[in-house]
């Protein structure tokens, strides 16, 4: 009996100590959970501020970026979307990467496309341009993004280009002199004018435009407007003397028989700018010759004409409706866009239309087309055909077809859309370009867009991520 009980004193105790064990394990238990859960929540939480818990879809992107791998970075985003909802922000990331490696690559034609996505893009490409500003080894590239900065206000990047000036490399040089003061460095900027390089003189005549009206500056100014042996510097030199008003016009006028076709057109706006009455003496004569770009552009100026000459601007309308007539396509081009931009009535905007839909050449229907159909002042009958228009020749495909998707496209087109998406995939690089940004910037649909990141040709990549990076600035 003894033994019998004193099994039992020993079965009641262990039961006893196993009891008291059991809530203390559930106890250690149920903390544990509590701490994974709050953990869990952090890391919810950091996620949603953007920064994420190693490991997540959104951090893997984010280190890529940190890493300066572009594809890595994309792959990582791809991934993300998988689990995830379209982040703009996150993506434009991606998208400045892939063009800040373009822009420090060996390929300059690449280079060049990058660094003017860049400059497009706004205020999305700030941090991107400031850093490519701030890279040694590249000095052309370290000027463009320097350039593109102080264009929006930057003195910092304005000083730091000005310190550039004299590099050997003539794009750098350009970059420098064009943000050199007119009056503080008056002297350095004649001698620019006569540098050896191209680039730099037409830099040099357009800053010194800012000079005005010292008579120094403008007799040089008006001899290389007429002796410079490059078009692009005479055409600069021409632009720069319409700052310095009714001194210039006698050079300006002289500069109207160059015989390069975008002289012509600088002396022409320049005089107009410079001295109105001696422009309207000057371009009238044109009018009585057959249309030709010089007419065309002097008409384009006359109709617009504020000061009274009323018969001056009944005749350069009569000028650009004649040269919509005109056998050559190039000059009912020019001729419609300087008609589509004068004050619309009803004749005139009949005419538009007629021409609209049926001249010989796409590109006439799609220019007049895509103004009618984003101007505001125009009427609605006029509206709509410009819409259908632009419908008929987005169904013909080609470039002029992409070209009608991305116009319809902004102004909310479903359909548009949905082509713009299907010409992604185009056997015609230059349609897939123009398509990845104009449905990312135009049709604001960055994610649509996004697979062009990875296209086979890189130029596609680099215009899908311009647009990406456009539509982010402007959300």
């Amino acid at each position: 009996m003894g033994g019998g009980v004193a099994h039992e004193d020993e079965l009641r105790r262990r039961l006893i100590g196993y009891r008291s064990r059991v809530p203390q394990r559930f106890a250690r238990a149920g903390a544990h959970r509590a701490r994974l859960v709050s953990f869990i929540a952090a890391c919810a939480v950091i996620a949603s501020l953007g920064v994420g818990c190693a490991g997540t879809p959104r951090r893997r992107v984010l280190d890529a970026i940190d890493a300066r791998r572009s594809a890595d970075a994309l792959a990582a985003y791809e991934r993300f979307r998988g689990e995830e909802e379209p982040d703009g922000a996150l993506l434009a990331r991606v998208a400045a990467l892939i063009l800040e490696e373009a822009a420090l690559g060996d390929d300059v034609r690449l280079r060049d496309a990058a660094l003017s996505q860049l400059t497009l893009a706004g205020t999305a490409s700030t941090a991107t341009l400031e850093r490519l500003a701030e890279v040694r080894g590249h000095d052309v590239v370290r000027a463009r993004a320097l350039a593109a900065l102080a264009q929006r206000g930057d003195d910092g990047a304005r000083d730091a280009l000005r310190a550039m000036f004299g590099h050997a490399d003539a794009d750098v040089n350009a970059a420098a002199v064009r943000v050199l003061d007119a009056q503080t460095r008056r002297a350095d900027l004649l001698q620019a004018l006569t540098s050896p390089q191209a680039l730099v003189r037409a830099a040099a005549a357009d800053a010194l435009r800012a000079a005005a009206p010292d008579a120094d500056v403008r007799l040089a100014l008006a001899q290389t407007a007429r002796a410079d042996a490059d078009t692009r510097v005479r055409a600069a030199a021409a632009r720069a003397l319409g700052a310095f008003g009714a001194s210039a016009a006698e050079a300006l006028r002289e500069r109207l028989a160059d015989p390069d076709p975008s002289v012509r057109s600088a002396a022409i706006g320049a005089l107009v700018t410079a001295d109105r009455t001696a422009a309207r003496l000057a371009l009238t004569p044109l009018l009585a010759l057959a249309p030709n770009s010089a007419g065309i552009e002097a008409a384009r100026f006359l109709a617009r004409e504020t000061g009274g000459d009323t018969r001056a601007t009944v005749d350069a309308r009569a000028y650009l409706l004649r040269a919509l007539e005109s056998s050559e396509a190039s000059l009912r081009v020019s001729a419609a866009i300087s008609l589509v931009s004068l004050p619309q009535d009803p004749t005139l905007s009949a005419t538009l239309r007629r021409v609209m839909v049926s001249d010989s050449d796409v590109s006439v229907r799609l220019l007049l087309a895509t103004t009618l159909a984003r101007s505001s002042g125009a009427d609605a009958a006029a509206a709509t055909e410009a819409r259908t228009t632009l419908t008929a020749i987005l169904r013909d495909g080609a470039m002029p077809g992409v070209q009608a998707a991305a116009t319809l496209a902004a102004l909310g087109d479903a359909a548009a859309i949905r082509a713009l998406s299907t010409q992604l995939t185009d056997a015609d690089p230059a349609i897939r370009r123009v398509a990845a940004r104009a449905l990312a910037r135009d049709a604001l649909r960055p994610d649509a867009a996004r697979r062009a990141l990875g296209d086979a040709d890189a130029t596609v990549r680099i215009a899908a991520a311009g647009g990406i990076l456009s539509a982010h600035a402007a959300s």
